[in-house]
């Protein structure tokens, strides 16, 4: 099953590994990501398009005016949704990151390698919660996924 990823950016130019997309990103085939450009005053933007032209499952999304994390998350989940026909998806928001391009490239190698787990915690989650979901009720925090697999599991590393 494909698994929908949101990253939002917001002036991240610096920060941006396009190496480590075009490496790691593009071999993954369980799932699309929509790099989310918030309104970047820098080049962030034309680094995500770059990305994008050399990745087949990585989309961009641009927003032209400065919107709320939340705002962001649905314009990329409604591109997924819309595109892909997606119901699992997780989100990133670069600006809770440390200001390296490590910590972002850290987390979606782990997301790649680990996918059916995170998605098995995914599953767990929903069905403690027992509500039907809507598209954004699928929509879940990876970096809140990422915490609870360090804590449970021990085998999350991504900060180095």
């Amino acid at each position: 099953m494909k698994t929908g990823i949101i990253i939002i950016f917001h002036n991240r130019e610096e920060e941006i590994d396009k190496d480590f997309f075009k490496d790691h990103i593009s071999k993954a085939n369980d799932v699309e990501i929509c790099l989310v450009n918030n309104n970047s005053k820098d080049n962030t933007y034309q680094l995500l398009k770059e990305i994008s032209e050399k990745c087949k499952n990585v989309s961009v999304v641009n927003i032209n005016k400065f919107k709320t994390g939340n705002s962001a998350i649905r314009a990329g989940a409604r591109y997924l949704v819309n595109q892909f026909n997606l119901r699992e998806i997780g989100y990133i928001d670069t600006s809770l990151l440390l200001p390296n391009h490590k910590e972002l490239n850290n987390i979606l190698k782990v997301i790649i390698e680990e996918h059916d787990e995170i998605l098995k915690y995914k599953k767990q989650v929903s069905q403690q919660k027992k509500i039907k979901q809507s598209m954004f009720q699928c929509v879940f925090s990876l970096q809140e996924c990422m915490m609870v697999f360090k804590n449970e599991h021990q085998v999350v590393s991504f900060q180095e």
